[in-house]
């Protein structure tokens, strides 16, 4: 198995042009097609822009190491799971909530709250197979 290798400094690069690229995506969609700006998540950015934090974090595995993100780290798959629920209660209930700041801040509360979730449900035997 071979050991992987990028710089710090390349995998953040990577990590920029692929937001760079996500939001001038999501812009070109929106003014060529008339595409609501919140409805894209998905477009080639996305993928660089993951790469890149993922990348970051090989080059620095350490950085993680004793904090509530690692603990954080077993429910991964749930959260994964539950979370387009969360999100459609969350847009459900916050039709009156719509802008800026609404728009930043969603993605920390679905997952603070997919996280919660996670965490009580595993609690319960039958289900933390499918969770945890």
């Amino acid at each position: 198995m071979s050991k992987f290798s990028c710089s710090l400094a390349r995998a953040v690069f990577i990590a920029v042009a692929g937001m760079a690229l996500h939001f001038i995506e999501i812009m070109l969609l929106h003014h060529l097609y008339g595409t609501p700006m919140m409805g894209q998540d998905m477009v080639f950015g996305t993928s660089l822009w993951s790469a890149g934090i993922v990348m970051a974090l090989l080059a620095r595995p350490e950085a993680l190491k004793s904090t509530w993100l690692e603990k954080a780290g077993r429910y991964t798959l749930g959260i994964y799971v539950i979370h387009l629920a969360v999100l459609d209660i969350f847009n459900y209930f916050g039709e009156s909530w719509k802008g800026v700041v609404w728009s930043i801040m969603l993605p920390l509360f679905v997952f603070i709250v997919s996280l919660l979730l996670v965490r009580q449900l595993s609690t319960v035997s039958w289900l933390r197979r499918f969770l945890v």
